[in-house]
């Protein structure tokens, strides 16, 4: 046997002692602050650490993946953040230097090249990846793992975290009953999967403090940590025992007061107290999805028939559609269609359906409104499942007035230009905005608008005029307030206490794809309903 693969074997040799181990693993925990040792000690495979500035997540995620590797014979683990430049700062030297503290930094192998610190007693390894090399984190693809764990969650696309999570490491977390952890600080962008894991009140998770509670028995999903330097600075022994967490909750108190932020400022609330919070004061929309854990401006519904449109509250059947389309240029085709019954005494506009697609022309947006067979009396498609709209507005103008006159002409469907007088498309954000801050506006969870109303941000100019941003997405909001638009004079009518107004009932969504899509009336509202473009489609 050659001396080069001698010494490769000697390190794979097993040695394991549960002794060692466990000596290593109570060293780790009696530095534990009380939250650490709560996450530390959660026997669920899958959890999210939420966690402001300074509060030591990472600290407790070194301490996992060291404990693990002290216990599991060749045991795989893998370590995710932004780029590996952080990993290195935020794990690989603090790794070393608590193996150093732990008296078995001689029991360890760091390789540099490529990352990766190995237990020579067990095998076991740990590898450091950067989320900015995609390629990097592809190799990863069908090898088992006894823990992964990602780090500041809330700076990853979340497509590249979707894909991240079903793709490459859980189709093969199982084989070993391995862990997967995401641990962070609050982003602005209340969305994705890190959100909907860690939110109050969010379905998807369960929080540790109430895994006692009959209604979690058995829960085998996401187990969700949150703490604050707060409450660990509130410790009796706080300052003997975690003294750099009580330092940086001081610091925060004297930046809090020095920027003269309340205890509401969403950099506050995400960067010091970890919970979520959007820049409201800096985004074009006031969305907000949850307000104390419960929703707000989002809803999600059950989705029906071909179009998945969403089915409307029952106790109402007078439901007046707007429809709002922009064209664009650069921009795929954005379609969005709300709803409001006059019924409805807040006056509530549902979001119940959006469309959006690349280089769209007026037949096939046509067809997605009639059906292929483009019948009037009998339509199938957007209309056939809820009936005429009451009106569609249309921003046509880079694309000339020419794309309007043909849906009217060629194929019946009456459409109105969008007004571009100077202030006019402001003025419609802000009435916008203000069904958004009333909770007046329900969006569809998980759509295209949803995300576009909580990424847009305003830019300022030279002048330090605020405007929008051309290179942000901003087709679907654009649909979204042209919609709007069309059904204002509703939500500004009025009418006594218990009248009930005359009306056909609209045509709900089919309750299946299977059923049958019935025939839409040509006119579906009587007097309470806003000014339609529909009484004569040929008209």
């Amino acid at each position: 046997m050659k001396p080069w693969d001698r010494q490769k074997r000697s390190r794979l040799v097993i040695s394991p002692s549960e002794r060692w181990a466990q000596e290593i693993g109570d060293a780790l925990l009696a530095d534990c602050h009380p939250w650490q040792r709560d996450a530390l000690e959660d026997p669920a495979r899958f959890f999210t650490w939420l966690v402001g500035r300074g509060g030591g997540k990472t600290t407790a995620l070194k301490a996992k993946f060291i404990r693990g590797m002290a216990r599991v014979v060749r045991g795989r683990f893998v370590y995710v953040t932004t780029t590996l430049g952080a990993a290195v700062d935020l794990l690989w030297d603090p790794a070393k230097a608590t193996c150093e503290a732990l008296g078995v930094l001689d029991e360890v192998d760091f390789k540099e090249v490529g990352k990766v610190m190995t237990f020579k007693r067990t095998g076991a390894r740990l590898k450091l990846f950067g989320a900015d090399d995609r390629r990097e984190m592809d190799k990863l693809r069908g090898q088992p793992f006894d823990g992964v764990g990602m780090d500041e969650v809330a700076s990853f696309p979340p497509d590249l975290l979707d894909w991240f999570v079903d793709r490459i490491i859980t189709p093969r977390l199982g084989e070993r009953q391995g862990w997967f952890g995401m641990t962070g600080t609050p982003g602005h962008e209340l969305r994705g999967r890190f959100y909907e894991c860690t939110r109050p009140g969010s379905p998807t998770h369960r929080p540790y403090a109430l895994r006692s509670d009959p209604e979690y028995a058995d829960w085998k999903g996401w187990s969700s940590h949150h703490w604050t330097n707060e409450d660990v600075a509130a410790l009796p022994d706080a300052q003997a025992r975690y003294p750099a967490i009580v330092a940086n909750w001081n610091a925060a108190l004297e930046v809090k007061r020095t920027n003269g932020w309340t205890d509401d400022n969403p950099i506050w609330q995400r960067e010091y107290l970890g919970r979520w919070a959007t820049d409201a004061t800096t985004t074009v929309y006031t969305y907000r999805p949850h307000v104390d854990g419960k929703p707000w401006n989002q809803w999600d519904p059950e989705r029906v028939g071909p179009l998945r449109i969403a089915r409307l509250p029952a106790e109402y059947d007078d439901w007046n559609y707007g429809v709002g389309v922009d064209l664009g240029s650069k921009d795929p085709f954005a379609l969005q269609v709300f709803a409001v019954s006059p019924s409805d005494p807040s006056r509530t506009l549902y979001h119940v359906h959006e469309f959006e697609r690349p280089k769209m022309y007026a037949k096939t947006i046509a067809q997605h409104m009639l059906g292929e067979e483009l019948d009037h009396d009998r339509p199938g498609g957007l209309f056939g499942a809820i009936g005429w709209p009451n009106g569609i507005v249309v921003d046509a103008a880079q694309l000339g007035g020419n794309f309007v006159d043909e849906l009217s002409n060629v194929y019946g469907i009456k459409c109105v230009a969008a007004e571009r007088a100077p202030g006019q498309k402001h003025s419609a954000i802000e009435l916008f905005n203000g069904d958004l801050v009333d909770g007046r506006v329900k969006v569809l969870k998980g759509s295209v608008l949803e995300q576009q109303l909580q990424q847009l941000r305003w830019k300022e100019d030279e002048y330090r005029l605020v405007k929008e941003d051309k290179a942000q997405a901003n087709h679907s909001t654009d649909a979204a307030i042209y919609a709007r638009k069309v059904l204002a004079p509703l939500l500004l009518s009025d009418r006594r206490e218990g009248e009930r107004p005359a009306h056909q009932p609209s045509v709900q969504p089919p309750s299946s794809p299977d059923e049958p899509t019935p025939r839409a009336p040509r006119n579906v509202y009587e007097s309470h309903r806003a000014p339609s473009f529909f009484d004569d489609p040929f008209a």
